[in-house]
């Protein structure tokens, strides 16, 4: 049977915790705040997915900046020179397939739901992991 006509009915939410995340798609999203970034993140722990909204700027302390960083395993200064190296230009959905540390908790939304986000993430623990990623 193929995947996209199976249905879970497991709607248990994603545990709490630190877990190795993978990004699985990447798409760009009208939200609240204006465009931004739509991160598809699977884990091994849940088949419902997590999910990182940035914005579509690579400051220091941004979030989109801070995930490039946690996925190339690098600092701003070697983010920045990858980005001079590369015409300061790079396809964000080349991200999709490469992994990080997410955090995820509990929190309760503005509906009084409990969902689980991740709050925190960074690069993989050690020496092994994902070759060099290709954006």
């Amino acid at each position: 049977m193929e995947d996209q006509f199976v249905i879970s009915f497991n709607d248990s939410l994603h545990p709490e915790g630190e877990f190795e995340g993978v990004i699985a798609d990447v798409e760009v999203d009208e939200g609240q705040y204006g465009r931004q970034y739509k991160f598809h993140v699977d884990t091994s722990e849940s088949e419902r997915p997590l999910w990182i909204w940035t914005q579509l700027k690579t400051g220091e302390t941004s979030k989109l900046g801070r995930l490039l960083m946690a996925l190339k395993r690098c600092n701003y200064k070697d983010l920045l020179e990858f980005l001079k190296d590369d015409d300061h230009e790079f396809d964000v959905r080349n991200s999709i397939g490469a992994s990080f540390m997410v955090t995820v908790t509990h929190k309760e939304n503005q509906a009084g739901q409990i969902r689980a986000n991740i709050t925190d993430f960074g690069p993989l623990e050690g020496e092994e992991g994902q070759e060099e990623i290709p954006f």
